[in-house]
């Protein structure tokens, strides 16, 4: 681990926090200052991961997908018991990007459709698209005349949208909204919205089920009390790694 890459890319990602609050604010200037911050923290995190490389880090990403095909095994197995014969949709991680799912959450799906062992119907991974005006802000700027801008530069801008810019209350009626004869429970693994108290759904009689595979929890207590977060992960604050 390179502390002075670690240095580098957290004040550049503090530059790009700076540059998106300028931004909102009007000024013209603000947008550049995010786009350029952030590119540059996305670079310099990829070349701390290459030098840091070896057989301790692939040993922590082999650690890290068995521990979370434990946690959708055992969270499927909770649900099996306890609601037999419902069907689920999972939400997962937006593909606008580009990217494709990643190992960490194959291996999160494999355990929760072994721990459903059948009793339990996964009945689709839905990945919401960001939306085009949240796109079409935070994409770069064109490059100078004359200029071609490297292709991976907007996927790699569009990778670091923050998810509470376009994942909102409003957004997660309208999933359940699409979904609601289809399937009785929401096993979410990006967490909830931060405005998630305004959602709508929740006074729905016949609301589905939710549950936190991987996300904040500690706002959600008075949603579990109500049993209308019927499962939720969470990290052991004693746990030692």
């Amino acid at each position: 681990m390179n502390i002075g890459l670690i240095i580098i890319m957290i004040i550049a990602a503090a530059g790009m926090i700076f540059g998106l609050k300028k931004d909102k604010m009007g000024i013209p200037w603000g947008k550049p200052v995010a786009v350029v911050c952030a590119v540059l923290a996305l670079i310099f995190a990829l070349m701390n991961l290459g030098s840091s490389g070896g057989p301790d880090t692939e040993k922590i990403i082999e650690v890290e997908k068995a521990y979370r095909a434990v946690c959708g095994e055992t969270v499927g197995q909770y649900l099996a018991e306890k609601f037999a014969g419902s069907k689920a949709i999972v939400l997962a991680s937006s593909t606008t990007t580009g990217t494709t799912p990643n190992n960490m959450e194959e291996s999160l799906f494999e355990g929760l459709k072994k721990g459903f062992d059948g009793k339990v119907q996964l009945v689709e991974v839905v990945r919401p698209e960001i939306p085009q005006e949240i796109i079409d802000r935070y994409r770069p700027p064109e490059p100078p005349p004359g200029v071609e801008a490297p292709p991976e530069e907007a996927m790699m801008m569009l990778a670091m949208i923050p998810m509470e810019e376009w994942f909102n209350a409003a957004a997660l009626d309208k999933l359940v909204e699409q979904y609601k004869d289809e399937a009785d429970i929401l096993v979410t693994t990006v967490g909830l919205p931060m405005d998630v108290a305004q959602a709508r759904f929740w006074l729905l009689p016949d609301r589905p089920k939710v549950v936190v595979l991987f996300g904040s929890v500690y706002e959600l207590k008075p949603a579990i009390q109500a049993k209308a977060v019927v499962a939720a992960v969470t990290f052991n604050p004693n746990a030692e790694y």
